[in-house]
């Protein structure tokens, strides 16, 4: 007997926003990405991408605004800038642990 076999599908995990414009995702905006680094161990994280700066695709590391925070919002101590703050929709940095371990993964 021949049991057909379904073909499974890909599941899409980006890497970085670069790839989330690769795949047709032209909103800045808050996506799910996979970075293939020792501290997401496989998970996502979520992330800002500006699509609209020189053609798009950056994966945000730090936003500042006018999002009726404190001005003293950013004045944190060095474990919470290791590690990252703020809302990923308003003011945020991603932390200093994310960005060494991505940018040594490009």
């Amino acid at each position: 007997m021949i049991v057909p076999t379904v073909p499974q599908e890909k599941t899409y995990h980006p890497m970085d926003c670069e790839e989330v414009l690769h795949n047709g995702h032209n909103q800045s905006g808050v996506y799910a990405i996979w970075p293939r680094n020792r501290l997401t161990d496989g998970k996502y994280l979520e992330v800002y991408c500006d699509m609209e700066t020189e053609d798009g695709g950056w994966t945000v590391i730090q936003r500042r605004g006018n999002f009726n925070r404190s001005r003293l919002f950013f004045y944190q101590d060095w474990s919470t800038y290791k590690n990252g703050f703020g809302d990923i929709e308003e003011d945020f940095w991603l932390g200093i642990s994310f960005c060494l371990d991505y940018y040594q993964n490009k």
